[in-house]
């Protein structure tokens, strides 16, 4: 074998091996994927971001009822671009992985958990009520500048698309990744519990 030959051969495999160990903080070359504290976190600080740009240029420019209506726009058009670019760039997962494959098994897990959240409010409500901790004040009349209808749905429809993102960003990205990093360096049940309470600690504090 020349020397032209061994050079050519040699150099680069010096530049990958050298870009492989510049990259290995962000980068998992095995997996051909970012690094799981990466994954975990990157969705919801974009996602995040993105959302308090939307609020800071729909509120100024926009008034009720029109402002509810794009704020939903773009939050619906927010979420499913987080979901995509970290399905296909971030995390390199079939988007069913995040929980997001409509079957039959997902429509009974979807009553029920509506259920169960419906009937959590409303009891803490009353158990409020009842025990004087707040006190109603008043009714609202009207819905203002949009028939009672569409502005139930708005309002249903944001409260749906702010639950979806929670789902996606906590239990979707956050709890999958940080379960999956450490799951090669302890038992798996020790990983989910790890994972179970980092992803909770997050939640209750952007709360």
């Amino acid at each position: 074998m020349s020397l032209k030959s061994t050079i050519d051969g040699t150099i680069p495999s010096v530049v990958q091996h050298g870009w492989q160990r510049l990259t290995w903080p962000v980068w998992n070359h095995e997996q051909g994927r970012t690094r799981a504290p990466l994954r975990a976190v990157l969705p919801l600080l974009v996602t995040f971001m993105g959302l308090a740009a939307i609020i800071t240029l729909v509120r100024p420019r926009f008034e009720h009822p029109i402002q509810e209506s794009v704020e939903l726009l773009g939050l619906i058009a927010l979420l499913g671009g987080g979901i995509l670019i970290s399905a296909k760039v971030l995390d390199r997962r079939p988007i069913a992985e995040y929980g997001l494959s409509v079957d039959r098994e997902w429509i009974r897990s979807f009553a029920v958990g509506g259920l169960i959240g419906t009937v959590i409010n409303a009891g803490t409500f009353l158990v409020a009520l009842g025990a004087g901790w707040l006190t109603v004040v008043d009714f609202v009349a009207g819905a203002g500048d949009l028939p009672f209808p569409l502005a139930m749905f708005v309002a249903f429809a944001l409260t749906a698309v702010a639950a979806s993102w929670e789902e996606f960003v906590f239990r979707g990205a956050m709890l999958k990744n940080l379960a999956e990093g450490v799951d090669a360096h302890i038992p798996r049940w020790a990983a989910v519990s790890i994972a179970l309470v980092v992803s909770t600690g997050v939640f209750a504090f952007m709360h």
